[in-house]
């Protein structure tokens, strides 16, 4: 009898993951999901009744061991510690939730001779690069504890790669949309930046105007872990952006301007670990798996205005 293979979600009730879970429902996936979350920064609410979930703590092996009886085609390796800053304040945490983590599904994936493993990892890899944008060959220098993690567990994939698992590498730059955790004000910088000036009518910023980055809408990301899962490649690394430069000066006036305010931030120090500027080239991913961003920010930024308005 032909065991019927699963996909496996990890961090399926959270920002990312609930998004894709939502997609492959729609792409009639629906019996075939898998969905696990330790709930640390997430509701079970966010999935379906429909789908199967479990809540189970990737960093430990004993917890994974209630998946056991399911055999994965696919892993989308989602759940994460997210902060570059709580990295500096909760390291062996970070280390436990991004890093272990990925080790412990990685082992899985190689017991079960799962085809395809697809990891979100993230832009901070790189740390400040001297040249711009970055491509993926740039030379990886983290400067926080999360994205030393990342960036480790980039080289486990890679390792187990070669015991044929097909293995793609996202890395995220700053994903902002509709279902960020708005009470969390340590990750996703225009999210933590709307939700002071909506709900509080003021704007703290940490760190220099003059910084920047590169922002893509969270639909935009969903479509391209849709499109590793659609294709095969031993081991592949993509950037996923928008690849534009947009500085903090500038995301401050678009926001000002979408909520027709005038608010204007108070200057305090960076945050540790904080990257001063960064945006990618994405070149690769639309040649690797026919991708590139369709929301551009200034249609993105008023769609998320309308999700904090209704839920602050």
């Amino acid at each position: 009898m032909k065991i019927k293979r699963k996909i496996l979600i990890t961090g399926g009730t959270g920002f990312i993951g609930s998004h894709l879970v939502n997609y492959l429902i729609k792409k009639g996936y629906e019996k075939k999901l898998i969905v696990i979350d330790n709930l640390s920064n997430s509701r079970k609410k966010n999935i379906p009744k429909n789908i199967k979930f479990i809540k189970i703590d990737c960093s430990n092996s004993k917890s994974l061991k209630k998946i056991n009886k399911y055999k994965f085609e696919t892993i989308f390796h989602i759940a994460a510690s997210s902060s570059g800053e709580n990295s500096f304040y909760e390291t062996e945490e970070d280390m436990m939730n991004n890093l272990m983590a990925t080790l412990n599904l990685l082992k899985i994936a190689k017991k079960q001779k799962t085809k395809k493993f697809i990891f979100t990892s993230t832009m901070s890899v790189y740390g400040d690069p001297k040249k711009l944008p970055v491509d993926e060959n740039t030379i990886k220098a983290p400067k926080s504890f999360y994205a030393i993690h990342k960036s480790a567990s980039e080289e486990y994939i890679k390792i187990f790669s070669s015991y044929g698992i097909s293995s793609f590498i996202l890395r995220l730059f700053n994903v902002y949309g509709p279902g960020q955790n708005l009470d969390n004000d340590k990750q996703g910088m225009l999210k933590i930046y709307l939700t002071q000036m909506i709900k509080d009518k003021k704007l703290i910023i940490k760190g220099s105007l003059k910084r920047f980055r590169d922002f893509v809408y969270v639909d935009d990301v969903i479509r391209a872990l849709f499109n590793c899962m659609k294709k095969n490649s031993k081991f592949l690394i993509l950037n996923i952006g928008s690849g534009k430069k947009i500085t903090v000066q500038q995301l401050v006036s678009l926001s000002n301007k979408n909520l027709k305010s005038n608010i204007k931030p108070k200057v305090l120090k960076s945050t540790p670990g904080d990257q001063f500027g960064i945006y990618g080239n994405i070149k690769k991913a639309n040649k690797k798996i026919n991708w590139k961003p369709k929301i551009d920010i200034n249609i993105g930024i008023k769609k998320f205005i309308n999700y904090i308005k209704k839920n602050v």
